[in-house]
Order: structure tokens, then sequence, then C-alpha cells
């Protein structure tokens, strides 16, 4: 019989910033999917991919061209360009939370450590870290307030799209 006490378990707040930060970024997934579907079906983003993509790394890819090339997003190509970047830097964060592991007994604080595997050719790969609730609630917290302004951009959009259609084609010659 093992005599050593039992793990500490995470504390409900730790488990529920984990669920906050899911949760906003499903927000941002919708947001962003919100400003693909305008780009690709309505503004002609549709030419430079031959199906629209559903991982968010080729989704963000596939924006970037389109704010860079469509006329009909140029109006909001700073913001949505900002956003993506924003995006991309945050999605680290989450990729760690979500798709890691807790390697290490939690402390009394909720401070663990984490790894997380890595794509590549290098067997064993992966990316440890350490984290706490206050860590993973400031980047839900951020997550979030990044939710927001890919939603307002991808339904202003999306309220917007037959009047951005009629102005790109009016600036076409012939």
């Amino acid at each position: 019989m093992d005599a050593s006490p039992p793990a500490a378990q995470p504390s409900d707040d730790f488990l529920g910033a984990i669920g906050r930060l899911t949760i906003s970024w499903a927000e941002i997934e919708f947001g962003i999917d919100l400003i693909l579907f305008v780009a690709y079906h309505e503004l002609g983003g549709d030419k430079f991919e031959a199906q629209k993509p559903w991982a968010l790394e080729r989704k963000i890819k596939l924006l970037r061209k389109c704010f860079g090339n469509l006329e009909g997003l140029a109006s909001c190509r700073d913001i949505g360009l900002a956003i993506l970047n924003e995006v991309k830097t945050s999605s680290e964060i989450r990729h760690d939370i979500i798709h890691g592991i807790v390697v290490e007994k939690f402390d009394t604080a909720d401070k663990t450590t984490m790894i997380r595997l890595l794509r590549g050719n290098e067997p064993n790969a992966h990316k440890r870290f350490s984290v706490d609730t206050n860590y993973i609630l400031r980047a839900a917290v951020a997550a979030s307030k990044l939710a927001g302004r890919a939603m307002t951009l991808g339904t202003v959009l999306l309220d917007a799209r037959h009047e951005l259609i009629d102005q790109a084609r009016s600036k076409l010659p012939g």
C-alpha cells in the first residue's frame, strides 16, 4: 500500500478559468468565421482558396490575403489585420492551456506545471510551462475582449456586405 499523500487537485477557480478561456475562444472563432463568411462567399475571397479553411491558422492566412487584396475590405483593412495579428499571438496561450496536460501537483496557489506536445519531426517535442489560476483568468479576460472586437467586425461586415459588394463592383472597369 502506498503511504504517499494524494496529489493536490485543481480548484474550481482554476477549472473555471479554463472554462472561461474556452468559451471566449469559441466566441473569437465565431467572429473570425463571420468575417471569413463575408470575405470568402461575398467579396471574392474564394479566388485565393478553393475551399474555405477550417483550421484557425489557415483562416488567418486567407483573411490576411483578403484584407490585403479585396477592395470590399479596404475600409476596415487596418482593424481587420490588427485583430488577426492579436488572434495569432493569443492563440499560443489557448493552445498551451487547452491542449496541455498537468505534469506536477498543484500547490496551494493553484500553480502547476504543464506540458503541451508540439507538432514537428522531432520525437518528444514539447513545451513545458508554469501556470496558475490568475494567468489563465487574465488570458480569458483578454480573449473575451478580443472576441468582442472580432464579433463586432464580423457583424458589421455581415450587415454591410451588400453595400460593400456594390462599392467594389462600381470600381471595376467596364
